[in-house]
């Protein structure tokens, strides 16, 4: 496909369409000098990369959390809160990876120029369907990983200015959970307008959607202050436990590892912005759960 060939595409989309997807209605502003910028020739793709970090997170989800419910069952002979959380967690995770993995077949991790012409709005719908989904697995996944570590810290920590610390950070965690999954679900009226690029204006029915990229630049935010103190609040409090100096600076290396999360946290603020001016939707889709519509 050449640049006249897209530039004739996004010329005959409905107009309709473009007003209410974010990048569709973005895609009716490309210029001609923004055209000449992509490589039209290139036909790499994204998806053997995004089933190699599926598999991996799929076989390290499924080992990790089995075996810590085996060496809980066997050294305690109980099972935790932060267990039964965290095995929600994993699960949701699974279903945000088979997701992800359906949207493979649907151009999901392709360039947009490299799809076939005829299906090429079919294959973005059907995409942006699966991704709708994997938002709310996404979303249900991150929260109950979070309340797992922080009902870990609150059965290991006997501080209290800790424990107050963490019961307000499950409740901002909690919070965002309720109002994320009814913003994401109800984000357009009909809920199908955010996906269904066959929807037609008129004055019967005409789909209407708020400007979710705000919110979810907001969710973004609150999550990142989250992670970071859930990696940094206890790390004080833990060197006053009785364990040895050596036990002590290896978990405090875990603690940091998952500072990784904050930075993901902060990377995904960035690529927010390039979706919503990509005019590669497909490929840069498997930056995020989901491209929202404004």
């Amino acid at each position: 496909m050449t640049g006249d060939d897209l530039m004739a595409r996004m010329v005959s989309l409905p107009e309709g369409l473009s007003r209410r997807h974010h990048f569709l209605g973005s895609i009716k502003d490309v210029t001609p000098e923004m055209l000449a910028e992509v490589d039209f020739d290139d036909r790499s793709t994204r998806r053997a990369l995004i089933l190699t970090v599926i598999i991996v997170c799929m076989t390290f989800i499924v080992v990790f959390v089995t075996t810590r419910l085996l060496v809980r069952r066997l050294m305690t002979r109980q099972f935790f809160l932060d267990d039964t959380l965290i095995t929600i967690a994993s699960l949701f995770t699974l279903g945000l990876c088979i997701v992800s993995l359906l949207a493979l077949h649907v151009g999901f991790g392709q360039h947009v120029w490299a799809i076939p012409l005829p299906t090429v709005l079919t294959e973005i719908k059907s995409c942006v369907q699966l991704m709708f989904m994997a938002n709310i697995f996404y979303t249900t996944a991150i929260t109950f990983t979070k309340l797992s570590i922080i009902a870990s810290y609150l059965r290991i920590f006997p501080y209290r200015t800790l424990r107050v610390l963490m019961y307000v950070t499950a409740a901002v965690t909690l919070g965002l959970f309720i109002a994320s999954v009814p913003a994401t679900i109800f984000q357009c009226s009909p809920i199908s307008a955010a996906w269904d690029f066959d929807l037609v204006d008129g004055e019967d029915k005409h789909p209407k959607c708020y400007t979710f990229v705000k919110f979810l630049y907001a969710t973004t935010g609150v999550n990142v202050v989250s992670d970071l103190v859930l990696c940094c609040a206890p790390l004080p409090y833990f060197w006053r436990l009785q364990m040895a100096r050596r036990q002590k600076v290896i978990v405090s290396g875990l603690f940091f590892i998952g500072g990784f999360a904050c930075v993901a946290s902060i990377t995904r603020l960035t690529y927010l912005h390039l979706i919503q001016t990509s005019i590669d939707v497909t490929c840069e889709l498997c930056t995020l759960p989901y491209p929202r519509p404004t």
